[in-house]
């Protein structure tokens, strides 16, 4: 297995946080050291009960249940334990396109990327549609980003039958990332400049995001993956990733990013992926948090086949629909263009700040937003 020797280390010892902050990050503390005991002696499996997301925070030193897994956890009277994570180079910006087929459309996205002065690209599948191929598909990219440009593949439905062949020129484009395989071909941890990403497809398990991100020590954490689940999209995709998946990514405090719906749509910050549940404590639609047990997702599927409509959490304006879980959406009755999410990580001198934002093809920013790490 390949390791990143990243050099910037920063300490997550104790701060200022909200009880539910704390919480979240003890549920892990405890599942962690909880397999470590099976592992090392056997013993009883950890006590698990059941809890509704939106059941009330206990009072400091209670026994505490995450939110999902329903893993029970005490808070220590001798406060937060310290780690060290490490995080992403300084200003470190990457895009997330999907959904690109090939052609015109699809180099005006990429020409975004590149005017952006992005690092890296994540493409979260479905390069491949009638009348493309690998080789044109790598051939557009590299007309406009170069022979080495870093580009992290994601497998959609439309790739299945031509995967290998996006995987040799894929080697090319690592841009000094290091790669830590997986069970198959589609399933990988990369890590870039400090940002962790787990790639996986259709199919693959919570147990497989943890065996790539359960123990790992970046700060600034990814999933990747292309379909959704019907309630994670705002058009008329169904259910076929389930929710183990997404519920793993936000109990890791990793951002989940996808596509298969042809819009962008982001939510606020989530404490429960099934139920849709905005955190209280960080419920804005444009300044997020993400650590153990909150995240947020978004489906960036504008990189060139087509656009499609909104026909979920209506109204089309803002406030949204649903759960008031969106925080932005950007789809046909929006005038949604083609485009890109960015995100920078690691601004304004502060490890644990990012900010992001959609641009599309016309120069246009359409959604800004700013992320903090607990």
């Amino acid at each position: 297995m390949s390791t990143n020797k990243d050099t910037n280390a920063i300490s997550t010892t104790s701060e200022e946080r909200t009880r539910k902050s704390k919480i979240r990050r003890w549920v892990e503390i405890f599942l962690g050291l909880c397999v470590a005991t099976l592992l090392a002696v056997g013993g009883a499996a950890c006590a698990v009960d059941a809890v509704e997301d939106d059941a009330p925070a206990p009072e400091d030193g209670d026994a505490v249940l995450d939110s999902e897994s329903g893993d029970q956890v005490t808070d220590p009277e001798t406060g937060e334990a310290a780690s060290a994570l490490t995080a992403t180079a300084a200003n470190l910006k990457v895009a997330f396109i999907g959904d690109t087929h090939t052609g015109t459309n699809f180099k005006n996205v990429l020409k975004v990327v590149k005017n952006e002065g992005a690092s890296a690209l994540f493409v979260q599948g479905d390069m491949a549609y009638a009348g493309s191929n690998a080789a044109t598909w790598w051939s557009n990219v590299e007309e406009i980003l170069g022979s080495s440009f870093p580009v992290f593949l994601v497998q959609g439905n439309h790739d299945v039958g031509m995967w290998s062949n996006y995987l040799p020129k894929a080697a090319n484009h690592l841009g000094g990332a290091t790669r830590t395989a997986g069970d198959h071909n589609a399933q990988y941890k990369t890590v870039f400049k400090g940002l962790a990403a787990a790639t996986i497809k259709k199919g693959d398990s919570a147990a497989d995001i943890d065996d790539l991100l359960g123990s790992d020590t970046h700060l600034w954490k990814l999933c990747l993956w292309h379909q959704n689940q019907k309630e994670m999209q705002i058009g008329g995709k169904t259910s076929e990733m389930g929710w183990e998946v997404y519920s793993k990514c936000r109990q890791l405090g990793a951002i989940v990013v996808t596509a298969h719906e042809h819009s962008y749509e982001r939510t606020k910050t989530l404490s429960s992926m099934s139920n849709q549940t905005v955190d209280s404590s960080c419920s804005s639609r444009s300044s997020l948090c993400v650590g153990p047990g909150r995240t947020f997702v978004v489906v960036s599927g504008l990189g060139g086949e087509d656009v499609r409509d909104q026909t979920r959490c209506l109204p089309t304006s803002y406030p949204h629909g649903c759960k008031n879980e969106w925080g932005f959406i950007y789809a046909s009755q929006q005038g949604a263009k083609d485009g890109a999410m960015f995100i920078t990580f690691n601004v304004d001198g502060n490890p644990k700040k990012a900010k992001g934002y959609f641009k599309n093809v016309n120069g246009g920013t359409v959604d800004n937003f700013t992320v903090t790490h607990d």
